[in-house]
């Protein structure tokens, strides 16, 4: 009987708790655009890119299972993926330099952003928690914008300035060029010779892993 009213009073918190606010990320492949809905009221509306033909970005519903705030493309030479956020196998939302190409289908796959807008939907992520972060990858259309009103309240990482600056420096895409080049293609050498790279990187640029 004891474990019953127990059972009972805590099903009864839980009701009584305030809920968290689900994040709702919609991303049109047909649009190459990204909706970002906060407790069902848009809040950004951004372009993106997505896969292109041979390496479609999948469609579906996911959940977030990993966000990397710096990560590198072992797959395509070491590409920088800032604010990655995986949602499905090797598939993420993050920061792109080639902003030229927003508003098409460019990638291998994943969803590029403008870095200052994947940014703030990293935040979000992070703020809202994976579990309550849905991703939605459609090939129609995305539902017609309510009232996209900027959230002048979301959380921004006291680091974000710093590291965009840091990406966004072509600088950075200069030195992985020439380490790409030095390295070669063969790919255990590229494993070897990775982890010094990144270090070298992070003490430049005061990246934090």
């Amino acid at each position: 009987m004891r474990g019953i009213v127990i059972t009972l009073l805590g099903a009864l918190l839980c009701l009584l708790a305030p809920a968290k606010a689900e994040l709702l990320v919609s991303i049109s492949k047909s649009q190459q655009r990204i909706a970002v809905t906060v407790d069902g009221a848009e809040t950004y509306r951004w372009p993106v890119s997505t896969g292109v033909r041979g390496h479609e970005t999948p469609t579906g519903s996911f959940r977030p299972i990993r966000l990397e705030r710096h990560w590198y493309s072992r797959q395509y030479s070491l590409t920088p993926m800032p604010w990655s956020m995986f949602f499905h196998r090797g598939y993420a939302m993050h920061g792109t330099m080639e902003v030229t190409n927003l508003g098409r289908a460019a990638s291998h796959g994943c969803v590029r952003l403008r870095l200052d807008n994947a940014a703030i939907l990293y935040s979000l992520v992070r703020r809202h928690g994976m579990g309550n972060t849905k991703v939605v990858v459609m090939d129609g259309a995305l539902p017609a914008p309510v009232d996209a009103t900027p959230m002048a309240e979301v959380e921004t990482p006291p680091a974000v300035d710093a590291a965009e600056k840091s990406f966004a420096s072509a600088q950075v895409y200069r030195e992985a060029d020439a380490y790409r080049a030095s390295v070669g293609s063969d790919e255990a050498q590229i494993l070897r010779e990775r982890a010094a790279w990144l270090r070298g990187l992070d003490r430049k640029y005061g990246f934090a892993r």
